[in-house]
């Protein structure tokens, strides 16, 4: 991983954690804080046809969801997501976590290859196999997939795998989504 993406991974993941324990109850952005994205970011799995989000909390807002902080609207969020398995890995987030993901896909170059648009969606017969990220800031949705810069796209995706990861998705209590760290049969740019 180059030493400008392992900031900005640093960045999400430190934000995310602290976030997760010292901001719980105040709004999502720490005292002072500047950043407020409004994002949501959803990787998609078509080989599995697997879809996880996450979704800041700017963006429930911006969305409808109620409450004054990020606790208020993460609760109102779950409240509202059935029961469907394909919902279950939703995860609303901090802005700040949000702030840190888009700055490494910017910083990881991945960025370059963004098509204006929305992703394949999980399921169709012309979604084929592989992965690919779709992302929306500022109404306007872009999306990149695994054919572009391959060792980006897996130095972006090991973040957000992070970052997922160190939020509680509404059925967290029962059978919570957990992704798995992906693993390939050869060695790109120091990852596996």
């Amino acid at each position: 991983m180059s030493a400008p993406v392992r900031h900005a991974a640093s960045l999400a993941l430190a934000c995310a954690l602290s976030l997760l324990t010292a901001c719980a109850g105040t709004g999502g952005t720490a005292a002072g804080s500047s950043t407020s994205t409004a994002g949501k970011v959803v990787f998609r799995d078509y080989t599995f046809g697997k879809e996880m989000t996450l979704i800041s909390s700017s963006m429930l807002a911006e969305l409808g969801y109620e409450g004054a902080n990020y606790e208020e609207r993460r609760l109102s969020y779950y409240s509202k997501l059935d029961r469907d398995p394909a919902k279950a890995s939703a995860k609303a987030c901090h802005d700040d976590a949000m702030t840190g993901l888009l700055q490494a896909l910017k910083e990881s170059g991945l960025d370059q290859w963004t098509v204006p648009g929305p992703a394949a969606a999980v399921g169709r017969s012309d979604g084929g196999k592989g992965k690919s990220f779709e992302i929306t800031v500022d109404g306007s949705t872009t999306h990149v997939d695994q054919q572009s810069d391959l060792s980006a796209f897996i130095e972006f995706m090991s973040l957000y795998v992070e970052v997922y990861n160190a939020y509680q998705g509404y059925n967290s209590v029962e059978g919570s989504v957990q992704f798995e760290q992906p693993s390939y049969g050869r060695n790109i740019g120091g990852n596996r």
